[in-house]
């Protein structure tokens, strides 16, 4: 975690400098996270966002039911063993998702491209507020990660020091959903295939290494979907001029498709 934190303040002092554009990087960088800051009410008033956090909800308590006998179901994938190069990949997607809206907000200024701004915006600030709720959902004592469990001591100063002991929700499954989820909105299937296949590796990689129970992936995911269709509410919501394909709240606790285009 602490890899992370560096990384993205280091990309964020470097990339502020990129070359000028119509919009600022630290002008979008307060949007994302005055965004974020709505979406966290947003998405308990948006229907379709607040039927993700109970569906959700009621699934993880579900799954919480059966959690030992699944877990150790999907626990003997040898593929995932520690030290593995899908073990690698799994553990650290989470990282490079994190890095991706600062890498393509750069590009967005290069290019001009309004489209991939506000890509970078919404995923930025979806991201800010499921890495929030994960630090807060976290301190309350759901469950203990399966290694710990187990008698493993907690592994690092974030899962101590920042992080409660709850082992719900996933943090690393959070961000390449979010990535997922906003790639397909703004960019259709196939590119979206990508971090599909990447979310999946971390979700059985989490399982794999002992630190995640399925229902915490199983909330993770929910929480990724409210957060993805809040997010994209506020924005349209302040820009209004702006539509494109993708999921939206029809107002009454449904998705619709809007068409791509500006007018």
């Amino acid at each position: 975690m602490r890899i992370l934190l560096a990384t993205i303040l280091a990309a964020a002092s470097s990339l502020a400098h990129a070359e000028d554009a119509p919009f600022t990087f630290w002008g979008d960088f307060r949007e994302s996270l005055s965004i974020a800051t709505e979406a966290s009410y947003t998405q308990l008033i948006d229907p379709a966002a607040r039927n993700s956090l109970l569906i959700g909800g009621a699934l993880t308590f579900a799954t919480d039911r059966h959690d030992r006998q699944l877990f150790d179901s999907l626990d003997q994938n040898s593929a995932f063993e520690e030290g593995s190069t899908l073990d690698f990949i799994g553990d650290e997607i989470a990282l490079f998702a994190t890095f991706t809206p600062i890498v393509t907000h750069y590009f967005a200024r290069k290019l001009n491209d309004e489209k991939l701004r506000r890509f970078s915006i919404e995923t930025f600030s979806a991201m800010t507020l499921v890495y929030t709720e994960t630090l807060i959902l976290s301190q309350f004592g759901f469950h203990q990660r399966p290694r710990v469990q187990a008698g493993d001591e907690p592994s690092g100063f974030f899962d101590t020091g920042i992080r409660g002991q709850s082992s719900f929700p996933s943090g690393h499954v959070l961000a390449p959903t979010i990535l997922t989820l906003k790639t397909f909105d703004a960019y259709g299937w196939k590119p979206a295939l990508i971090p599909a296949a990447l979310t999946t590796a971390t979700t059985l990689q989490r399982i794999s290494n002992g630190s995640h129970f399925p229902s915490d992936l199983v909330g993770s995911f929910a929480l990724g979907i409210a957060a993805h269709l809040a997010t994209k509410r506020v924005y349209q919501d302040r820009h209004p001029d702006e539509l494109r394909l993708g999921l939206a709240s029809t107002g009454d606790g449904g998705l619709m498709l809007t068409g791509r285009f500006r007018f």
